[in-house]
């Protein structure tokens, strides 16, 4: 039994370990506090604590059980360093989007990335790409993709980008002439879409910048 899902001893309560995590993945993690979450589920604070000791076990709990839930990323299939990548990327983009502001917060998704980079190293290796350059890589393709599921849970949070929400995004932060000038470019945009069209363009980048460009002429 891991240290996460240790129980302290007494009688059980009602509540039950996954509908304290069920709730808990409703709040941001900003806002999420146990004396909170118990008040949301009227519940004691101390049937919370019988499962989670603190704050951070709660974290790394609810985070890890998500990530079990998006499943491992299988790279044996990717035939070719882009391949790899977008794997890396869209992995990436649903940890941002599922559980966003948690990445640096708890150890789960950061296990996690680390346990995929073993299996990433190895499979740019056999594709013939050195670690140096792979591992720049990753660095690139997993920021900008966690930082967009972010930006994208956040952004329907707030109501998404029907073109009414639009100005509720903008407004107070620049000025009107460009918000006006932005609106029409945002308006009714698909979210996830968006994501993929700057990872397609992040990876052309990263093939002509970074990974190994094969010799005029050789086959």
């Amino acid at each position: 039994m891991t240290e996460l899902a240790q129980r302290r001893p007494g009688r059980p309560p009602k509540t039950s370990r996954e509908q304290i995590l069920d709730a808990a993945g409703l709040f941001e993690a900003s806002q999420l506090q146990l004396t909170t979450l118990a008040q949301t589920l009227g519940i004691s604070v101390k049937t919370v604590y019988y499962y989670f000791p603190n704050r951070r076990a709660l974290l790394d709990a609810l985070t890890e059980r998500t990530l079990q839930e998006e499943g491992e990323v299988d790279l044996a299939r990717c035939t070719r360093p882009r391949d790899v990548l977008e794997e890396v990327g869209r992995w990436a983009y649903r940890v941002g989007r599922t559980q966003p502001g948690w990445f640096f917060e708890t150890a789960a998704p950061r296990g996690a990335a680390l346990r995929l980079m073993t299996s990433y190293l190895d499979r740019m290796t056999a594709l013939g790409v050195p670690d140096e350059a792979a591992l720049a890589a990753f660095s690139v393709v997993g920021n900008y993709a966690l930082a967009s599921g972010e930006t994208a849970h956040r952004t329907e949070a707030l109501g998404g980008l029907a073109t009414g929400n639009v100005h509720a995004h903008l407004d107070g932060y620049i000025d009107a002439p460009t918000v006006e000038r932005i609106t029409p470019l945002m308006a009714g945009t698909d979210l996830d879409s968006w994501f993929e069209r700057g990872l397609s363009a992040v990876l052309t980048g990263i093939e002509k910048e970074l990974l190994p460009q094969k010799r005029k002429g050789r086959r």
